[in-house]
This record gives C-alpha cells, structure tokens and sequence, in this order.
C-alpha cells in the first residue's frame, strides 16, 4: 500500500505503534496478577495512534477503487481494527477506547457492506440519535485475543442516554462449541444459543421494545432473533428484533413511500428430475419447485391490486442472462423463489477473500440441469454471489430470496457473512429477506404471499413479516407450527 502520509503520520510510524501496543498488552497479561493497568493503558494508545494513521492512509487510497480492490486493501490492515483492538480495549475501558472502538467496527463495515464504502463518516453518536427511547443498538463482535488466539463475543450497545458505547462479554468460541454439543435437542440447543447470546445483555435489555443487531461470526448463520425465552415465547415475540448489516443503518434510513416495479422469477424449468424418494419437498437440489408458479402468480395478483407495475419469469423465460440484464433498471422489488444453494468445499472452507468467498453462494435459472454446475461459466443457469455484487441496482428496496440456504456464505473481513446477502448490497440492495436453511416448498409459498399482502397493506417489512410467520403457524390447524417451518426466513436491513 502507497501512502502519501510522511513523519509521524507515516506507515512506517503506525507499524511501530502497533507494535509497541502488542508488547505492552503482551506485558500487562504476563503481569496481570499483579495489576499492570497501566501496560494496557499504554497498550490502548499505541493502538489508537496506529489505526487513526492507517485510517487515513486507507481512505486516501481507495477513492477511486472498485470494491473488490478496496476489500483487498482492507484485508492488509484490518488484523488491527477489528481482529486485536476490541481486547485492549476489554482491558482499558473508558469513554474514549469505547467510543473509539464501535466508531471503528462502523468504518469497516463501511467498507465491507456497500459498493461507494469507506467515505461514511459516521459515529456512534449518529447512531445514539437517531434511536428511540426504547431503542437500543448491538454490534456484536468477535475478536481474536492476542495472547492465546481464543476467540472472544462481545456485545457493543448504545442507548439513547449512555454517555459512551458498552461493552458486554459474552463467552469465548470454545465455550460455545462445548455448551452446544452438551444439547441433546435443537430445542435445548435454541435455548442454550439464547441463553449464551442474550442473557448477558438482560440488564440493558429492561425495558426496551425495539432491538437494533449487527450480528458477527457464527451467529451470521443462526436466527437468534427467535430464540426462545420460555416454552412459549420468543425474543422476537417479546421485542421488535430487527437485524441489520450494520447499525449504521439506523442512521442512514430512508422512508420508502411506494413501490412501483417489480420482477418476479418463479416456477422455473430446470428439466425435470426423476422423484427420489417420497416426503416434503424442499428447495435445495435443482428438482423442480411446483409451488413456485403458483407464488409467483399469487404475488402477482397482490401487486396487479396495488398497481406496482410487474414482470413474472417463469417456466424457460427466466435464466441467468435475463437476471443479469436487469442490472441497471429501476425495479424497486425483487422476489427469486428458485433453488439457492451454499457449495462448502476443499477449496473454500473459513475465512477468505472477498471474491473466492462470494462464489460459492448460488441461486439456480432456467435450464440449469443442462449444464455444468460450476458457477463459472457464461449462462450455465447458475448465479453467483460474485455475479450479483457486479449488478447495479440502485433503486432496490426488497429482495426476496425464497430459496434454501440464501443466507449462508463464508465469513468475511468484519466476521460478516460473504454470501448472496452480501452480493446484493454491494449491488445496491436496502432489505433482503433471506434463508438461514432449508425450507419447506408450500409452507414458504403460503409465507411469502401473506407477506406480501402485509407489506402491500401498508405494514412495514419488519412486522409484514412477523405477521406472516404468525399466519402461517395457524394454517391448518398448526401443521407449520414448528420453528423448520418459519424460523429459518431472517430479514436484513428491513427498517421501514
């Protein structure tokens, strides 16, 4: 990386900073028994010193960058914002490294999250202000600990009168790992996860109604937003739980007034695949979806009363080349009810790049089975994470992946998800509702229509969606009452 920074504005300086904090939090944790506040203190500010140098060395840098060379660039220098400096401040918590810390963990998701990223000058302050009374705000973060590589969450909250962010210790990796592999059923093992995840927040959670999280590393890939508080309700029956990329969010939402275009990609021709087996059919594989024609038209219908303007792919009509040509246009909806896939392999497996992570999260077109499933090649029925952050879709206020696994990827710079989620903000994208898991082809046709006859009658995305969960809990008598049935559908960013 090429600075113009000279002097004690150098990177040559910063490198030293930083590792003169290493040695002195390195210090303090051998003498720690003793009290050695003041090695983490000196720890804290060499630390502090390094980051605002190599802030400004970054910004200078990626003006005129693509994303993918801005993340690249990242990547060099973000072991020190997010990787390292959350435990000196764990050891050296006053109103400043606080302050200092959340206003860091919003700067590289500045980066990460959006294509014009790494310019939001945006702090934990605006965040404080644009929060209700009975607001609070979570980044949950996952930092390495320096001196034996544990993993340790935290949680970074603010609220409407704190004088500076708190930070709350949740547990380590390892504590996690071993608590759930104690569970003997997904029941005790969603309890253990709320207990673990929310438990410690209680005191900060009093009388709160609205819960703005960011989530990180491996509760990217749970809905912790449902986990349970007793037999009978949830954290989301209790609280407006609202998940979001980044709490900068909060700050940065605009109302949405009205829809007015939509395309819809549903009942897909694949070429049909011999029936295996017998039982619900699930949207994972590239079988064929016989519920998704009749979603899609049923959607259609709620958008024809409401008079959004809309287009339906279905059957041939809708491949990966007509997907891709609406990049570029003003449709403000866009729901996908196909086949999406997370492909875990040897090649990609943990933390990686931004462009090798984002390939591996899938969604499937027309005439899919006719060709190689790679996702490298042109028009082989199979779209990318990849392929999706190159779109432009700037005036994108709802996707709707109603597909298995849309929610899945691998994690990134920030421990946030790289997957389909992620191709479609740096695309443009505001809300994407999205699946954890695999999903139950008719109870997800029954959801997605109910939800969009909430959203249309003028409830926001949010509580369209709980309404809908709700519905289809009491179809038939409870037939999708359980939590495989409604759980694994997570909205994002979904604040108006």
């Amino acid at each position: 990386m090429k600075s113009v920074l000279y002097g004690i504005h150098s990177l040559e300086y910063a490198i030293s900073s930083y590792n003169l904090a290493k040695y002195y939090y390195e210090k303090g944790v051998e003498g720690e028994i003793d009290g050695k506040r003041s090695d983490f203190i000196f720890a804290t500010d060499y630390a502090k010193r390094s980051m605002a140098i190599i802030k400004d060395s970054v910004l200078f840098e990626m003006k005129d960058m693509d994303y993918s060379s801005r993340y690249q660039l990242w990547q060099n220098v973000n072991t020190i914002f997010v990787n390292t400096f959350p435990s000196y401040v764990a050891k050296n918590p006053n109103d400043s490294t606080l302050s200092d810390l959340y206003n860091i963990v919003l700067f590289s998701k500045g980066i990460t999250w959006r294509r014009g990223g790494g310019t939001n000058t945006l702090c934990w302050k605006d965040i404080q202000n644009a929060l209700g009374k009975k607001d609070i705000a979570i980044e949950f973060i996952a930092p390495v600990v320096p001196s034996n590589d544990n993993i340790v969450f935290y949680a970074l909250t603010i609220q409407k009168g704190y004088r500076c962010p708190k930070m709350t210790r949740l547990f380590d990796i390892l504590q996690f790992q071993d608590s759930l592999k104690s569970c003997d059923t997904k029941v005790e093992k969603n309890q253990k996860i709320g207990d673990m995840v929310w438990t410690p927040l209680n005191n900060e959670l009093m009388g709160m109604e609205k819960i703005y999280f960011s989530a990180t590393h491996v509760l990217n890939n749970m809905p912790i937003e449902y986990m349970p508080i007793t037999d009978t309700e949830t954290y989301n029956d209790r609280y407006c739980m609202i998940r979001v990329s980044s709490t900068q969010e909060i700050a940065n939402n605009k109302a949405h007034n009205h829809f007015n275009k939509a395309a819809l990609f549903g009942g897909l021709q694949y070429e049909a695949l011999e029936a295996k087996g017998e039982g619900k059919i699930e949207r994972s594989g590239f079988e064929p979806l016989p519920n998704t024609g009749e979603e899609v038209a049923e959607i259609a219908d709620v958008f024809e009363n409401s008079n959004i303007d809309y287009k339906v792919f279905s059957g041939d009509e809708g491949t990966e080349s007509l997907f891709k040509s609406l990049s570029g246009s003003s449709i403000d909806i866009l729901h996908l009810a196909t086949h999406g896939k997370y492909i875990v392999n040897d090649v990609v497996e943990g933390y990686h790049d931004g462009d090798n992570a984002l390939t591996n999260s899938v969604l499937a077109f027309s005439g899919v089975n006719e060709r190689p499933i790679s996702g490298l090649e042109q028009d082989d029925g199979i779209v990318t994470a990849l392929d999706i952050s190159q779109m432009n879709l700037p005036n994108l206020d709802l996707v709707s992946l109603s597909a298995c696994e849309s929610a899945l990827g691998e994690y990134g710079l920030d421990d946030s998800i790289m997957g389909l989620q992620r191709g479609f903000k740096i695309a443009g994208a505001n809300t994407i509702l999205m699946s954890l898991g695999k999903v139950d082809d008719e109870a997800t046709r029954i959801l997605m229509i109910e939800f969009y006859r909430n959203l249309m009658s003028g409830k926001t995305k949010h509580q369209s969606l709980k309404d809908a969960q709700k519905y289809l809990r009491q179809v038939e008598n409870g037939k999708y009452d359980k939590p495989e049935y409604w759980a694994s559908f997570v909205m994002l960013d979904g604040l108006n």
